[in-house]
């Protein structure tokens, strides 16, 4: 799906893919979408922020979820988030309403 996307966007047409501005991306094992991000913003010269996710959960000695580690997981993320919203503030010039972001997870929750 990413291929068409990338393919679109570089075809300078408009009415496909209008040019961003910027982007944000996530890395994933199993998706090749960040490394095509990177190559995007790279061939048409925009900013791009890309979180870094954690790869996989930790197993304690004993087979359980290694609670210490997910909220180092918790805090690794909560730090990119917070550039994040840096990022998007200085992208935009608009700064974070943080009761519509709590409103729109809302109902997003809900839909789900």
């Amino acid at each position: 799906m990413h291929r068409g996307f990338v393919g679109a966007l570089l075809s300078d047409d408009e009415l496909m893919v209008p040019r961003p501005d910027f982007m944000v991306g996530l890395t994933c094992m199993c998706d090749g979408l960040s490394k095509s991000s990177v190559a995007i913003t790279e061939k048409i010269n925009i900013p791009l922020f890309l979180i870094d996710a954690p790869r996989a959960i930790q197993l304690n000695p004993d087979g359980e979820i290694d609670q210490e580690k997910i909220q180092d997981y918790v805090e690794y993320l909560k730090i990119q988030y917070d550039d994040l919203v840096k990022f998007l503030e200085n992208q935009t010039g608009h700064k974070l309403d943080k009761g519509k972001l709590k409103e729109a997870c809302q109902l997003t929750n809900q839909a789900l």
